[in-house]
């Protein structure tokens, strides 16, 4: 385990990568043209470019059932760590995810080619494993 991702680091190389699969039920898990894939267990948060946010939780059927009909096909422009463990997503559109950190559980996933992970541990810590 490496604990070298900073706040406001980016995550993996998810930039360009498109969403091709949403799970159909929890937890939310966004997989990408390239085999990276993002999964949010805990609070979540969409920011829509046409209007109001959403805030579901990623373990909710709900959060997961909206997210999967309005994240198939975007584009990543850019994924981060915050400096309080939570992770945000950003897509060329303009919709923003923004993922919670959680106190007493892993609240995120993001993981790629090559075994390369980075996890949203309890109490905003950060975990990476460079993967081979």
């Amino acid at each position: 385990m490496n604990s070298e991702v900073r706040p406001g680091s980016l995550v993996g190389s998810l930039a360009g990568e498109r969403i091709v699969s949403v799970s159909p039920r929890p937890p939310l898990t966004v997989v990408t043209d390239r085999n990276w894939s993002v999964v949010v267990e805990s609070a979540v948060c969409m920011r829509w470019p046409e209007g109001p946010e959403s805030v579901g939780d990623g373990s909710s059927p709900e959060a997961v059932a909206m997210a999967a009909e309005r994240l198939l096909g975007l584009e990543v422009a850019e994924a981060s760590v915050q400096d309080d463990g939570g992770l945000v997503v950003v897509f060329a559109c303009g919709t923003v995810m923004r993922v919670a950190s959680d106190a007493d559980f892993e609240s995120w996933l993001v993981s790629g080619p090559g075994r390369q992970s980075v996890v949203g541990m309890p109490g905003g810590l950060i975990a990476q494993w460079p993967g081979s």
